[in-house]
């Protein structure tokens, strides 16, 4: 958080006296922004949450649920890799792309940077560190403790939730923001998944609006 706190100081956006500013995080930006705005921070105006999760705990709960709704075949091809620790397989790269067509992103086909991504199997290194070695196996990284239910109801701005209706950002691990943050507005985006902002033009376009809307 001490990048944003750089960036508001460079801007002079912290003044109480001027327009002041609105944030904006998504999924893991949805973390640190949540975060940040518990310390009530000078100069927010309102807060938006898209796809987050208020714990890391609650995320593996709601990803383990998502996989659930998955064919029998590719879950147990995905539980092996996880058990095994061996996510390199052409089975498992195939098992993840029906994955992240389920509820990562549900174009079809799926964009192709997206699929690339997806078929190096192993995260990158900062997101080995942070989350975990594999994106099916997300809850070893140093964020596996990480909890912001405790200092919800600290937040003091309006607050616009989203996520979408297969998305791996559960209805359980996003619910808790609705709960606990006095002035919060929760849509979930029907169709949608996690990158809502990459699927079809209609979704997208009604996910702006709604944004626009809450900020007027």
């Amino acid at each position: 958080m001490s990048e944003l706190d750089n960036l508001l100081d460079h801007f002079k956006l912290r003044s109480e006296d001027g327009a002041g500013y609105y944030l904006l995080g998504a999924s893991f930006g949805g973390m640190i922004a949540s975060d940040f705005a518990t310390t009530r921070p000078t100069g927010l105006r309102k807060l938006v949450l898209v796809s987050a999760n208020a714990s890391r705990q609650l995320s593996l709960q709601g990803q383990e649920l998502r996989r659930r709704e998955l064919p029998m075949n590719v879950q147990n091809v995905i539980n092996k890799a996880n058990e095994t620790r061996n996510w390199e397989t052409d089975e498992y790269r195939d098992a993840v792309v029906v994955f992240a067509k389920h509820c990562i992103c549900r174009m079809d086909p799926l964009p192709p940077f997206i699929e690339n991504h997806l078929r190096k199997t192993r995260a990158n290194g900062v997101i080995q560190t942070i989350s975990g070695p594999a994106i099916t196996m997300i809850g070893e990284g140093s964020v596996r403790d990480w909890d912001v239910r405790p200092r919800l109801h600290r937040i003091n701005v309006p607050t616009f939730i989203t996520n979408g209706e297969w998305d791996t950002s559960h209805d359980i691990a996003v619910s808790p923001f609705f709960n606990l943050i006095p002035n919060a507005h929760w849509r979930t985006f029907g169709g949608a998944s996690h990158m809502l902002i990459l699927e079809s033009p209609e979704i997208k376009n009604r996910f702006m609006e709604a944004v626009a809307d809450f900020l007027k």
